[in-house]
């Protein structure tokens, strides 16, 4: 049979799938589901079923997982069903009907394949949803990635039918006498992807029939260029940025020097995911005066000096860790090592700025650390009187990254000790006096 020798054709061609290891398949109801896993059982897998109950059609909803388990019992093979309250997801995390079911179903698969031990989960996307997904991500700017199209594999997921067209798949349907589940949302052109099924890509098949396979074969290209240029481009970015947990730091002499500043630059806000309407502004920004700042969602973009800041903010609520006399070693918000020595043990230790030497019997328990504040005073040891630290980072030069994602430990009596890995507070010094030396090390 002709649709067989080609499905198993381009499983073997891109490696998808095992005969002798068990298969998840992703069935809706719909046509392409359907398809997808009689041809998958004619080819001779070993097939279980995974349906997702979203509740957005209300009796439909309930009606298509009957349906389903209906199949489950034809082919008798068994069925993993999950339940989903997507309007709830959507609402409360602030993102879309589409993208919240899309998430919510993904993760679930990703459960059910490793918990039982799947080889994969099979999904039934083909050729037109590759090509959709194209015009969909132009639309929105992606760069080249979005232009690849839909993979065969994905980590665990593959699409064994993007061999296929629509009109294979439903001339495969029709052939075989297949039933199937109608969504009548999916004639909705108030989503995107819709739209674009409905009204966009059939006026590109009136200027070409063969437009989908012409998208098929421009994405293979495209991909092609796409992994030539990421290994170029990585050479660039690699000296040019520097990425951190929170914040990242651009060159921009060396951006600029590159030759390729526009497209580097992009690379590197596509990896920061920051949205691709923005792009433009950024790049002004590398030109502009020093100070100048966009701030974009929980991200503040400045540029300071020669860098480029892309700064993540750090909620301060969430930055305040308490220390007891017990002195365990912590990791967050920054990582810290303690011992408490005695001070003739002093003179075989060398101290640097990631180190600080406290006077132990000074210091009242529990120390804590947080995120240094506007209007936080200390005395910086070889400095005379007290200093705000805002001042005390102009004058040491301190940049605005560092300053973002600078610390203080204080003692229980709120007095700055230390300015992490800047400055420690002279009254808590080691002196003459001094019997017990507490040295924190910063990683």
């Amino acid at each position: 049979m002709v649709f067989l020798r080609k499905f198993n054709t381009f499983i073997e061609k891109n490696n998808l799938l095992d005969l002798n290891k068990n298969l998840l398949v992703a069935v809706s109801g719909g046509i392409d589901s359907v398809v997808l896993l009689d041809i998958l059982i004619r080819a001779g897998y070993k097939c279980s079923i995974a349906h997702c109950n979203f509740h957005l059609r209300g009796n439909d909803s309930d009606q298509d997982e009957n349906f389903v388990k209906r199949l489950a019992k034809k082919y008798d093979i068994p069925i993993f069903i999950e339940h989903f309250d997507t309007t709830k997801k959507a609402m409360s995390e602030k993102i879309s009907i589409e993208m919240a079911a899309r998430n919510l179903r993904y993760k679930w698969f990703e459960e059910v394949v490793q918990t039982h031990n799947f080889q994969a989960i099979a999904i039934a996307h083909h050729k037109n949803d590759s090509a959709e997904t194209v015009l969909l991500n132009l639309a929105r700017g992606t760069g080249l990635r979005g232009l690849t199209g839909i993979n065969a594999r994905r980590k665990n997921i593959v699409r064994p039918m993007l061999c296929f067209d629509r009109s294979e798949v439903e001339l495969y349907a029709q052939m075989h006498k297949l039933n199937f589940c109608i969504d009548h949302t999916n004639t909705d052109t108030t989503f995107h992807r819709n739209r674009v099924r409905h009204n966009i890509l059939p006026e590109f098949q009136k200027i070409n029939k063969n437009f989908v396979s012409q998208i098929e074969t421009f994405s293979q290209i495209i991909g092609e260029y796409n992994a030539f240029f990421d290994k170029e481009i990585k050479k660039y970015v690699s000296k040019i940025a520097d990425f951190k947990p929170n914040d990242t730091e651009i060159d921009i002499p060396l951006l600029q020097q590159s030759g390729f500043a526009k497209i580097i630059l992009f690379e590197i806000t596509q990896r920061l995911n920051l949205p691709t309407s923005l792009f433009k502004e950024i790049y002004r920004l590398t030109e502009s005066q020093s100070g100048k700042k966009i701030v974009c969602r929980d991200v503040n973009i400045i540029k300071n000096r020669d860098k480029l800041l892309i700064l993540n903010n750090i909620p301060k609520h969430e930055q305040t860790y308490k220390i007891t006399r017990q002195l365990d070693n912590i990791d967050q918000p920054i990582p810290l090592r303690f011992q408490v020595i005695d001070i003739q043990h002093l003179k075989s230790i060398k101290c640097d700025k990631k180190m600080a030497l406290l006077d132990y019997d000074r210091l009242t328990f529990p120390l804590t650390i947080r995120t240094w504040q506007y209007g936080d005073r200390f005395k910086p040891l070889g400095v005379k009187g007290f200093k705000k630290l805002s001042d005390f980072f102009i004058n040491q030069k301190v940049d605005i990254a560092s300053k973002h994602n600078t610390f203080i430990l204080l003692e229980g009596n709120n007095q700055i000790v230390w300015v992490i890995n800047h400055r420690i507070d002279e009254r808590f010094s080691i002196t003459d006096a001094t019997k017990k030396v507490l040295k924190i090390n910063t990683i």
